[in-house]
């Protein structure tokens, strides 16, 4: 007789940014919950194929309904919409997002479950008080929501010390990583591989303009020499003014955002993958950095500044799928790159390391079912 699979409402207000599709990626692959997937709004068209059910969507009057929520926390639609899933959790996606839900899986009677991811906890309270009205909402209430909430799972270990440093009780705290799609066979065909690739978010903690001043000497070296950079954000175009002032127009190209496949070409087709995150202000630094771990697994190394969770992904000593340099030092984040490009069984043999890493800690379905088991404990403890 098959037993049904205890029911996770997993919830994000905004469904889903083009940057979350570790968000979709982990949903798709739940098989120890069922998840049905609840939200506010619909966002960049990321959807998983999974249920979904989202409150801007609920009829005529979902337009209405959804900034009653986003003000008081409180809406009959999701919780009824909830209740008919009968779910055994709500698993909330970021911090802020979870103290929305809050409310809602107390009236539900389940516990809930905070994936935390990075921004949503590192931002200091000051900054977050100046940031949108969901990051506003929580300053101040990081307490009530440590004790709301059953456990949070931290997708680093930077954001599980600074989950405890907030004041979160050790106990409610675990860290698992979150993994990415492994390719069944990463392809090395093509010849060569040549140039520097950027993927991430064009915002100042991401360390564009670091990169294009290294990039002027990375060019001086090796003439003609590509960076391209992957992705949109508010830095965008400052960045491309800074390439124009620095000389570099004819060999760096802002692709804007790009679907999986187009990713997945530049990362077999470059020779090294540039993620040169720096701390800033508000607090915020690199909680982890998914990509790298998605360079690894398609054979491509890595150059980083050691900064907060980026040694966690890059890996040291002989597991390293790249190299770590001092954070701020454009002449070592420099020649790093331009040891790569000049050396392709270097390229070679750091690519086998981050592919064997990636194979090793970060495959979805493994760091999907650790998540699933965490949760799972805090359901049986529930029905105990």
């Amino acid at each position: 007789m098959t037993t049904a699979r205890p029911h996770a409402a997993v919830f994000r207000h905004a469904v889903l940014h083009a940057s979350e599709t570790f968000v979709k990626n982990q949903v798709e692959s739940m098989r120890l919950l069922e998840p049905t997937l609840f939200g506010v709004e619909r966002v960049d068209g990321l959807v998983p194929d999974v249920r979904t059910a989202l409150l801007r969507e609920s009829g005529p009057l979902g337009a209405l309904r959804a900034p009653v929520f986003q003000l008081t926390r409180r809406s009959g639609w999701l919780r009824r919409a909830m209740a008919r899933t009968r779910p055994d959790v709500v698993v909330a996606h970021f911090a802020q997002d979870a103290w929305r839900i809050a409310p809602t899986a107390r009236r539900l009677g389940v516990p809930l479950v905070v994936m935390c991811h990075g921004s949503d906890v590192l931002m200091d309270d000051d900054a977050a008080a100046r940031a949108g009205r969901s990051n506003r909402q929580l300053v101040g209430h990081w307490p009530d929501l440590a004790d709301a909430a059953a456990l949070f799972v931290a997708s680093s270990q930077l954001v599980a010390d600074a989950l405890v440093a907030r004041g979160v009780p050790a106990e409610k705290v675990v860290m698992r990583y979150l993994g990415v799609r492994l390719p069944a066979v990463p392809s090395t065909a093509g010849g060569a591989r040549e140039g520097v690739l950027s993927v991430g978010r064009l915002i100042r903690n991401k360390g564009g303009a670091d990169l294009l001043r290294a990039h002027t000497r990375v060019v001086h070296a090796r003439p003609g020499t590509r960076l391209t950079f992957v992705g949109e954000g508010s830095e965008r175009g400052a960045l491309e003014a800074l390439a124009r002032e620095l000389g570099l127009a004819d060999v760096v190209r802002f692709e804007g955002l790009a679907p999986p496949e187009r990713v997945a070409e530049l990362m077999e087709s470059c020779a090294v993958l540039a993620a040169p995150s720096i701390p800033v202000g508000d607090g915020t630094s690199e909680s982890f950095g998914q990509v790298v771990v998605e360079a690894g697994s398609r054979l491509l190394p890595v150059v980083a500044y050691a900064t907060g969770g980026l040694p966690e992904a890059v890996g040291a000593g002989d597991d390293a799928g790249g190299v770590l340099v001092p954070t701020g030092d454009v002449d070592a984040l420099a020649s790093a790159i331009d040891a790569f490009l000049g050396d392709p069984v270097l390229v070679a043999e750091t690519g086998r390391r981050g592919r064997a890493r990636a194979e090793r800690l970060f495959e979805l379905d493994a760091c999907t079912r650790a998540i699933e088991t965490a949760v799972l404990s805090v359901v049986e403890r529930g029905r105990s």
